[in-house]
């Protein structure tokens, strides 16, 4: 696994762009139906926010909305030219370019907010990008973060006993590791996944020298052999797929 497959696999794997931007909104924010009130994308005008892998860039987009001021950047030329698309369309300013997590091209103690939802738990070095994440953070600033949750009912079912079991892919010789790399994602082939418990995730973010952590689980779903992301009523909401971490910068 290399960097270079890692960016291969997200250039042909951009969460959605596959419709316009308002149908795309409405589907992300049915789905994770929990996001406005996780991240109150709305507290931050005024404030200098990163995202980091922006993707489709309709989080991006949400932050300016609301009167940030928005720099987002991707590893992936197709989500970066796809968010700049977005921003044009909805006349939103803001700097959008290519970049690595590890290695990001801002001065140190610049933002207030870097927002980073989906990304960390895909990045094999992920200790190096939380280092950069914590230089351009001004004092106090936030890092406001999604990671795969361990302790999860789509991780022990849909992933291990689906795709290790039922597809065999213990059989196949594949490790605990392998499996959840290619069926964490909505196309196999993704190069690298990792699943935090709950202590790790606060590990995490407090040996990269953040404080007044929070984590929260969300979204109760699971993948089945033919549609993804199935909402589950009343199960434990502690069985959730997404860790919400927030952290403040020493």
């Amino acid at each position: 696994m290399t960097r270079k497959d890692i960016c291969d696999y997200w250039n042909n794997r951009t969460p959605y762009t596959w419709g316009n931007y308002q149908s795309m909104r409405k589907l992300r924010y049915e789905l994770q139906d929990y996001m406005f009130d996780s991240f109150e994308f709305d507290k931050f005008k005024g404030k200098k926010v990163l995202e980091i892998g922006c993707g489709s860039g309709i989080d991006s987009a949400e932050f300016a909305k609301n009167g940030a001021e928005v720099y987002a950047v991707d590893m992936s030329d197709k989500a970066v030219n796809h968010t700049k698309k977005v921003f044009e369309g909805l006349k939103l300013k803001g700097k959008i370019s290519k970049a690595d997590a590890t290695n990001l091209p801002f001065e140190n103690d610049f933002f207030d907010l870097v927002y980073v939802y989906g990304v960390l738990h895909h990045i094999p070095v992920v200790e190096k990008a939380m280092d950069e994440i914590h230089r351009v953070l001004k004092h106090d600033g936030k890092c406001f973060a999604m990671l795969y949750h361990k302790d999860s009912l789509l991780y022990y079912y849909s992933i291990l006993y689906l795709g290790g079991v039922v597809l065999k892919g213990f059989n196949k010789g594949l490790t605990e590791k392998d499996i959840l790399a290619r069926y964490s994602e909505g196309k196999v082939g993704n190069p690298y996944s990792r699943v935090y418990s709950v202590d790790e995730a606060k590990r995490l973010f407090y040996t990269s020298g953040f404080n007044d952590i929070i984590v929260d689980i969300e979204y109760p779903v699971i993948d089945t052999t033919t549609e993804r992301k199935v909402k589950i009523p009343n199960i434990p909401k502690k069985l959730g797929w997404h860790l919400i971490v927030k952290g403040s910068k020493v």
